[in-house]
């Protein structure tokens, strides 16, 4: 009299429901294999495919950039070769850096056309780039400060409304500050008194108005940032020692910051390049 047809409909219930996991279990399995494929498929282009596209690409916006500059520069006298060999220091510098040679390219073409010699402009570039990785400046950030920088520069004074795009920006650091500083003193675009640095250092946004810094200075210190500026050079402006250092020092690290990977994308980037 004992009827087995429950625990076996059990049975059979419990088969079913093991297969349709089983199933589930394939298809999830299918799915995240599918997705790693895919994962690796990217990957593997970013650092294969890409990199050669990214090499025309940079062939093709250096020829496009060459006119440009040359249309800038030509009362400088700047020859082809000049503009060659100064956009290949700025892929030099972008290889090296958490920075692209589009980057570079786009910032020259601004800085030339505001009327700066090739030369400064490659120089007061990697200054500006480094300064903003010290800040910890995204590429696109630093590129809008450059632009009002550039604008700024081709007026001949860098007045109050011009630095709140750097600050804006995230740059405008006490360091940065002091730099600026001390090369108008030693450059004497203060009115003469002790107390111009002091106050300047105190309200340095205010005392913009004053006009104190001049294009000739913060070319002078963005110069200095790139590390392209040796002792001589720094001393012959009119800084003491212990100045020159200051700037060095803080050029240095400025530039060990735009050499340091901190983002799982400026890593693909790096890689690439």
């Amino acid at each position: 009299g004992l009827n087995l047809g429950t625990i076996a409909d059990g049975i059979q219930g419990l088969s079913d429901k093991f297969s349709a996991l089983s199933v589930m279990g394939i298809a999830a399995l299918g799915t995240i294999a599918s997705k790693a494929v895919d994962a690796g498929l990217t990957i593997v282009k970013s650092l294969t495919i890409d990199p050669i596209k990214q090499g025309f690409d940079e062939y093709e916006l250096k020829m496009s950039s060459i006119q440009t500059i040359l249309a800038n520069t030509a009362r400088y006298g700047t020859t082809l070769e000049d503009v060659t060999k100064n956009l290949d220091d700025l892929n030099k510098y972008a290889d090296m850096t958490i920075y692209s040679f589009a980057d570079m390219t786009k910032n020259i073409g601004m800085f030339t056309n505001a009327g700066i010699r090739i030369e400064d402009a490659t120089s007061m570039i990697k200054g500006f780039s480094n300064e903003a990785a010290a800040s910890g400046v995204t590429a696109q950030a630093s590129a809008n400060a450059a632009y009002q920088m550039s604008q700024a520069l081709n007026t001949g004074v860098v007045k109050a409304q011009d630095w709140i795009s750097v600050t804006n920006a995230g740059m405008g650091s006490t360091n940065m500050k002091q730099g600026i500083i001390s090369i108008a003193e030693a450059m004497g675009t203060f009115n003469g008194t002790s107390t111009d640095g002091t106050a300047a250092f105190n309200d340095f946004k205010g005392s913009l108005e004053q006009g104190w810094l001049t294009a000739d200075v913060m070319s002078t210190y963005l110069r200095a940032m790139s590390g392209d500026m040796d002792d001589a050079q720094l001393k012959a402006i009119g800084l003491s020692d212990e100045q020159v250092k200051f700037l060095q020092t803080t050029a240095d690290t400025a530039l060990d910051a735009a050499q340091k990977v901190r983002t799982w994308t400026q890593l693909l980037g790096t890689l690439a390049k």
